[in-house]
């Protein structure tokens, strides 16, 4: 179970390049966090795991996928 106080979700995440970023909350505590990855390693075996501190994120309600959602489009060589 998540601490009192918890805010964060673990299914904010990005899929990107092979890698997938992963939020990590420091206020979770170091189990949760571990748990997350972990899970994430069993159903994507292929892919790289990338733990992501978003702790920070917390007082938008928000994690790593809310943060990129609007980053446009560039063309190459920008």
């Amino acid at each position: 179970h998540p601490p009192q106080g918890f805010g964060g979700t673990y299914t904010n995440v990005v899929f990107a390049n092979g890698k997938l970023l992963v939020p990590q909350w420091k206020n979770a505590g170091h189990e949760l966090n571990v748990q997350a990855v972990g899970t994430y390693q069993k159903l994507l075996p292929d892919w790289q795991i990338v733990p992501v501190d978003c702790t920070d994120f917390l007082p938008n309600s928000g994690a790593i996928h809310c943060a990129t959602s609007n980053v446009p489009k560039m063309p190459v060589g920008i």
